[in-house]
């Protein structure tokens, strides 16, 4: 029997399943319907296993019930393929603080525009407790390069006393501290 790319994963997602772990992260993940439980390293293992496409990296992304395929699709997704357009519906659609750390680590900071992204949603009035801690933490992954506008945008943001945002705004500010 010959399986789809889809079907792969899944199937990776399932042999590599680890119950203690699933279940502990089901009180903070609970929108999810399947947590395979697991681990950051294993699922980087399972990317270097699969085509790393935007069709894929979509595929997974849609794939809104699943933590694992979530956390995956940014492994998968090209950066020099990703256009501002798509990287902004990726940030808006971010359901964790888990996957937008994944996603700004493993896609969003190489992208060329990756600053103009952060400081546009931070700018935007729009923007959700989430998104603003997806833009905090690419700012963040963009350092030391970009320390004055991480600073500025965590001072902004601690001001705003979030609590969703309030230790990232912390923990970049205690950076530029300490790299000044």
């Amino acid at each position: 029997m010959e399986y789809n790319d889809m079907q792969l994963v899944k199937r990776h997602f399932f042999a590599m399943r680890n119950g203690v772990v699933a279940e502990a992260l089901r009180p903070t993940a609970s929108h999810y319907r399947v947590i395979f439980g697991l681990t950051l390293p294993q699922i980087a293992e399972v990317a270097s296993s699969v085509p790393h496409t935007v069709e894929m990296a979509e595929q997974l992304w849609a794939d809104r019930r699943t933590r694992e395929s979530q956390l995956l699709a940014p492994m998968l997704y090209p950066p020099e393929q990703m256009e501002r357009g798509e990287a902004e519906r990726w940030v808006g659609e971010v359901a964790t603080a888990e996957v937008a750390d994944i996603l700004c680590h493993r896609l969003l900071r190489h992208l060329p525009y990756a600053a103009e992204l952060a400081l546009g949603i931070l700018d935007a009035s729009e923007a959700t407790p989430l998104m603003r801690y997806t833009a905090l933490r690419l700012l963040r992954n963009l350092m030391p390069a970009r320390r004055a506008e991480a600073a500025a945008a965590a001072a902004a943001e601690l001001a705003a006393d979030s609590p969703l945002t309030r230790s990232l705004c912390r923990n970049i500010l205690e950076l530029v501290e300490e790299t000044c």
